[in-house]
């Protein structure tokens, strides 16, 4: 298992098998999370962004956990997913990537 902490860039990965994809855990520190609804947005929002087949959120701690498939899915493409969230009225969401783990985890 790899760690990457407090980074956007994607890690290289060693090949996979082709009916195996490579996956990887990105932890992120989501701002704006205030109400519960505001964390189905964001459940929302990641399970939206193509790759991505697993997110957990907790609210309380201000977090998200995303598990992708790499070669379809990169943490920009989670941070840009978090922006974007339409929130009427509302100051907009931002994430920032915490932590990347080269490996399936359970999200949170």
């Amino acid at each position: 298992m790899k760690v990457y902490m407090n980074s956007a860039e994607e890690p290289a990965h060693s090949p996979g098998k082709p009916d195996s994809p490579n996956v990887c855990t990105a932890y992120l520190f989501i701002r704006g999370m205030k109400y519960p609804e505001c964390a189905v947005r964001v459940h929302e929002a990641l399970m939206n962004v193509g790759g991505v087949f697993k997110v957990g959120v907790a609210p309380e701690r201000d977090i998200a956990a995303a598990v992708y498939h790499t070669g379809q899915a990169t943490p920009g493409n989670l941070l840009t997913a978090v922006a974007e969230i339409n929130c009427a009225g509302q100051k907009p969401y931002s994430a920032e990537i915490r932590m990347l783990v080269e490996e399936l985890e359970e999200p949170i």
